[in-house]
């Protein structure tokens, strides 16, 4: 999506499949409309670390050319890794501001930027047997003097999602989890 010129994608995953591995695990249904280096992409907002939302080869991809908003405790991974150190770890309820892309242009000097926040959900995380929970999970909302975006990340309901709304809503659009 995008919001006031700067271009957002969530939790990239563009490989055939969801695992450690490209050789067994669960497989995409189809295949990808675009190529992850293909895409002009401004900010990642990663939910977590299952390998159904962050993706090796997409990750590799995306590198540096791309700022990174990451749950607490996956800085780490990225820089060790991918190599990437364009990336910004996020506690829940932090919250970090980037300019606008239309705020660069003279004749849309009101635009006053893009703030991003990270909110809980109720889910859990993990890349392998012993790293459960070691690192956060979340949501994300997205707030811009003319737009409110939610994104899910991946969770159940749960009452925090209340809060959520109350805080930074009303949201013009809401990128939910439909569940397996």
């Amino acid at each position: 999506f995008e919001v006031e010129g700067v271009k957002f994608i969530t939790d990239p995953v563009f490989s055939d499949r969801a695992f450690p591995t490209q050789m067994v695990g669960p497989r995409r249904f189809f295949a990808p409309s675009v190529a992850a280096k293909d895409l002009d992409i401004d900010v990642v907002l990663l939910s977590h670390t299952h390998y159904d939302h962050l993706d090796s080869a997409s990750a590799q991809e995306i590198g540096n050319r791309a700022l990174w908003l990451v749950p607490l405790g996956v800085k780490q991974l990225l820089e060790s890794s991918y190599n990437i150190t364009n990336c910004i770890e996020m506690n829940w309820w932090d919250s970090h501001t980037i300019p606008s892309k239309v705020a660069e242009n003279p004749s849309l000097a009101q635009a006053e930027g893009i703030t991003i926040s990270f909110t809980p959900a109720k889910h859990w995380t993990a890349r392998g047997l012993f790293d459960r929970n070691t690192c956060l999970w979340g949501s994300f909302a997205v707030n811009s003097k003319s737009t409110n975006i939610f994104f899910g990340g991946d969770t159940a309901y749960c009452d925090v999602f209340t809060k959520i709304g109350t805080k930074f809503g009303p949201f013009d659009m809401s990128l939910l989890p439909i569940g397996a």
